[in-house]
């Protein structure tokens, strides 16, 4: 650390980045006197771009929210629909085409189970999240 007269001057290898531009900004007095102008607009530029960001992450959150739930439904119907054909796979005495009514999850679902070629067919239908029809179908071979 050396004097010169009223002022200080600090080794500069100690300081971080930041620090010794600001030291050097300094020196001899020129500081930058008209910066307010400058700050003012870095500030309205950042946050334009701040709220550009969140007008695109709110509706996209919004979207993911509602897909996870209509992918939610649907493994729950299809999980419902393996568990009403397993009765079907294993006796051979229940009468096809038969249609089956039935509310999961509150969700009201349309049961249909039919014979095709030597496979057993189970589809479920139903209206997801959005009030779009869907239809989820799974196919087992009959016991014997």
């Amino acid at each position: 650390m050396e004097q010169f007269g009223n002022r200080v001057q600090w080794p500069l290898k100690h300081l971080p980045g930041s620090i010794i531009l600001f030291v050097l900004s300094e020196k001899d007095g020129a500081t930058l006197k008209n910066s307010k102008g400058f700050t003012m607009i870095e500030a309205l530029v950042a946050a334009s771009v701040l709220m550009m960001v969140i007008s695109t992450l709110v509706p996209l959150t919004s979207l993911l929210l509602n897909e996870r739930e209509n992918l939610q439904q649907k493994r729950e119907m299809a999980n419902e629909l393996h568990n009403e054909l397993q009765p079907f796979l294993r006796e051979n005495k229940r009468p096809l085409p038969q249609r089956l009514q039935k509310t999961v999850d509150g969700d009201e679902a349309e049961f249909r189970f039919t014979a095709e070629n030597n496979l057993l067919k189970g589809c479920v239908s139903w209206e997801n999240v959005n009030d779009r029809a869907n239809q989820f179908c799974l196919y087992g071979y009959p016991e014997k």
